[in-house]
This record gives C-alpha cells, structure tokens and sequence, in this order.
C-alpha cells in the first residue's frame, strides 16, 4: 500500500481535479452534443455526472482518511490495534465497496462513446439493488454506527496522549486533507 510519504498531490493520489463541487455537465459537453437533447435529457445527464462525481469525490476522501491517517497510524504503530480497530472500523471495506462502485461508474462511461450515458438503469440496479445493496448497507451501517464512539476516541486521545496529538496536527497540515480535520473526515460515509 502507499505510505504517507509517497502521496503529496491530488494527481498521485487520484486524478481528481481540485474542485469541491461538481463542473456542470453541460459545461463538459460541446453544444452540438447539448441541441442534440431535450431539456429532461440534459438534466438526466447532470444527475448522472453529479452521481458519479460525488462518488468520485467520496472515494477521494476515504483513500485520505486511508492513506494520511489509518495506514500511518497502523505503520508507526502510534496507538494500540484495539484503538485503530475502534477509530477506523471497517475502512477497509468501505473504501473497496466505493472503489469498485467508482470503477464500475468508470466503465459505464468508457461503455459510451460520447458523452451522453444512454443505458444506466441495469447498472443502477446492480449496484443499488440485492446482494449489491446489502454489502454497502451493511458495511456503511457498521461504520456509521461507531462513529460517536471513534470521535470521542480522538477527542480524548488528543487530550492525553501527546505522541497522538503531535501526529495529528501533522496529518492533518497534509494538502491532502485540504485543512480538514480528522474528526471532520472520519463522518465521510454518512455524507
């Protein structure tokens, strides 16, 4: 896996853009493309591009709260594998349901030749329907529910463990983070 040291930018990590909010896809389309279309055929494809950009985005935010804090934490071993446990959860399942989710979002996009998505109902109901849906539920369900209990754990280590609280306010001046704190990052995957 990569180490702390190893990503320092937005293009090592992912080639996700510096923007916080999603470019219109109208925006991303030649005109040609959007005369094409009618009004309810646009706006579909700017909920699909939000859909996926958001989930782009959220990915990004998991692989730092992964790579800058967790496997940092887990490397230098700056507090004991129950507390990681209890901090971080099920991260790891997590950040590989949202990885594949982006990936298939991914190949949907490379499936069409322009960039107007035709078919995504089938993919919607593979991946929001059935074992699918039961994977990300119950995983998001297990880490959402320890939330309170991992921020309080911060909270109180930060107060009293200065090694803790030291490598925290370096993790946290990471670019990566873009001046989010840890306690901000962790409730990713309720948002």
């Amino acid at each position: 896996s990569v180490g702390f040291g190893d990503i320092q930018s937005e293009d090592e990590l992912y080639d996700f853009d510096m923007e916080t909010d999603p470019p219109s896809w109208q925006q991303l389309v030649g005109r040609e493309v959007l005369r094409g279309l009618k009004p309810h055929e646009i706006k579909q494809q700017e909920v699909i591009h939000e859909l996926f950009y958001t989930e782009r985005a959220h990915v990004r935010k998991l692989t730092v709260l992964d790579q800058v804090f967790y496997q940092r934490i887990s490397r230098e071993a700056i507090l004991p594998n129950a507390d990681i446990r209890s901090i971080f959860s099920n991260l790891d399942e997590i950040l590989m349901l949202h990885v594949g989710l982006h990936e298939q979002m991914k190949s949907v996009r490379k499936r069409n030749e322009t960039s107007v998505i035709d078919q995504i109902g089938e993919d919607l109901l593979i991946w929001f329907n059935g074992e699918g849906e039961e994977k990300l539920k119950q995983a998001a369900a297990t880490f959402c529910s320890n939330q309170p209990f991992a921020l309080e754990m911060i909270k109180s280590r930060q107060k009293k463990d200065s090694r803790f609280l030291s490598f925290i306010q370096d993790a946290e001046s990471n670019p990566l983070c873009r001046r989010l704190q840890l306690k901000d990052i962790i409730p990713t995957e309720m948002q």
